[in-house]
C-alpha cells in the first residue's frame, strides 16, 4: 500500500552537553525533510588472485545529516533552532510591547560556544501493521540556513544539519510501546511571515529597495566527517566551527544606477567630461530585512517578526545591468558580511514572539 510521508514528523531538541540526548523535544512543521543517518561504504582495491569484479566492500564510517524546508511559524519553537544556527541569544523583554519579547541570536563569542542539538525523525509506516520507524541523531551541529524572500510568498527557510551519530528506533508512534512524547503541539499558519509585510533596506539611502527575490545564508562551516573520523570509532569524533559566514543576494528592480554606481566608483566625482574613473575601494554597507505574519499577535498591537541586520556587507554586482529587447531592467547583487571587532556584532537576528526565553540547557 502507499504510505503517506506527510505523516511523518520533524523533531529537534537543545542538547546539555556533546554525548547526552535531548530530553526536551520540540517538533515543527515542515515541506521536505531529507537529513538521517548517512553510511560510507568502500570496496576493496584491486587484489591479486581475484578476476576483474571487486572481491569485497566495507563501511567506513556513519554519520548523520541532510536538510529540511521550513516555512517558520514564529510563535515559539523555530527560536531553538535560529539559537543553533546562530550560537548565542539575548532577549530584550517587553519589545515592541508588554508581553513581547524580541529575541536576538546572534554569533558566538567563541567559535567552541556553538550549542549541541539532538534530532529525530518519525518515518510512517502502513496502517495495518507496524511497520513505522523513528530516526535518532545525537550531537548535531545547524551547519547552515537559507531565508528565502520572494514577492507574494510565504518565507521559506533550508536547514543544513550535520550529526555524529544515529540511531534507529522502532515503535515510536503514538500508542505504541516506545512512543515519542512531544513538548509542543504544532503551531497554525497565522504566525509564518509574508514577504509584502515586510522590508529589504540597503541603507545608500536609508530607503526601502525594490527586490523581486531575497536569499541570506548562514553558513557556518563545520569539520567535515571524514576529517574526525579517528581509529577505534565509526562516527566522527566531533565537528568544530572553522569559520562562518553571512551571504546575501537580492535581484533590484532598477530604479536607478546609484547602487551599482558606487560599487564601480565609490562615489568619486565625475571630471568636466562627465566621466567617474573606477575604484578599486570596496563598496560596503549594512544590510537589513524584515517579515512580518499578517494579523498581530492575538491580544497584541504587533506582529510576529523575523528580522536580519548585518552591519557591514561588502557588496558586487552580478556583472552589468543587460539590455534585453522587450524586457525591463534588474540587476542581482550579492554581498558577504565581514569581521566585526566583537564576533557577536557580525549579524543579528531577530525573532519577536511571547517566549519568555531560549536559553540553552546545561
Amino acid at each position: 500500500m502507499t504510505v503517506l510521508a506527510s505523516e511523518g514528523v520533524l523533531g529537534y531538541g537543545a542538547q546539555v552537553a556533546k554525548g547526552t540526548l535531548a530530553t526536551t523535544w520540540y517538533r515543527h512543521k515542515a515541506a521536505n525533510v531529507a537529513f538521517g543517518p548517512q553510511q560510507a561504504i568502500q570496496y576493496f582495491p584491486p587484489e591479486v588472485g581475484g578476476g576483474f569484479h571487486p572481491t569485497g566492500a566495507f563501511k567506513q564510517m556513519v554519520f548523520a545529516g541532510g536538510t529540511a524546508t521550513v516555512q517558520p511559524r514564529l510563535e515559539n519553537v523555530i527560536g531553538w533552532l535560529m539559537h543553533a544556527v546562530s550560537g548565542q541569544h539575548s532577549v530584550i523583554s517587553g519589545v515592541p510591547e508588554a508581553g513581547v519579547n524580541r529575541h536576538r541570536f546572534r554569533p558566538p563569542d567563541n567559535a567552541n560556544d556553538m550549542p549541541w542539538m539532538s534530532l529525530r525523525r518519525y518515518i510512517p509506516g502502513s496502517s495495518n501493521v507496524q511497520t513505522d520507524v523513528g530516526e535518532i541523531m545525537l550531537d548535531c551541529r545547524v551547519a547552515g540556513v537559507r531565508f528565502t524572500l520572494a514577492p507574494g510568498q510565504i518565507l521559506s527557510t533550508s536547514w543544513t544539519f550535520q550529526g555524529r551519530e544515529p540511531d534507529l528506533a522502532l515503535d515510536t508512534g503514538a500508542g505504541e510501546a516506545h512512543a515519542w512524547s512531544w513538548s509542543n503541539s504544532y503551531e497554525t499558519y497565522q504566525s509564518v511571515p509574508l514577504a509584502h509585510q515586510g522590508s529589504l533596506k540597503v541603507p545608500l539611502d536609508e530607503a526601502a529597495k525594490p527586490s523581486t527575490g531575497l536569499t541570506v545564508d548562514i553558513i557556518n562551516r563545520y569539520t567535515t566527517p571524514g576529517e574526525e573520523l579517528i581509529i577505534g570509532s565509526p562516527y566522527p569524533d566531533d565537528f568544530v566551527l572553522l569559520n562562518q559566514s553571512l551571504v546575501a543576494s537580492w535581484i533590484y528592480k532598477w530604479h536607478n544606477p546609484t547602487l551599482y554606481q558606487r560599487i564601480l566608483t565609490y562615489g568619486e566625482s565625475a571630471d568636466a567630461n562627465g566621466y567617474i574613473d573606477w575604484s578599486p575601494i570596496v563598496y560596503t554597507d549594512s544590510m537589513e530585512f524584515i517579515a512580518t505574519s499578517p494579523a498581530n499577535i492575538s491580544g497584541k498591537s504587533n506582529p510576529y517578526r523575523v528580522r536580519m541586520f548585518a552591519p557591514e556587507i561588502t557588496w558586487q554586482s552580478d556583472g552589468p545591468p543587460t539590455l534585453v529587447g522587450g524586457g525591463w531592467l534588474a540587476l542581482r547583487f550579492i554581498g558577504t558580511a565581514v569581521e566585526q571587532t566583537n564576533p557577536r556584532d557580525y549579524f543579528q537576528l531577530d525573532l519577536d514572539n511571547e517566549v519568555a526565553n531560549y536559553t540553552w540547557p546545561s
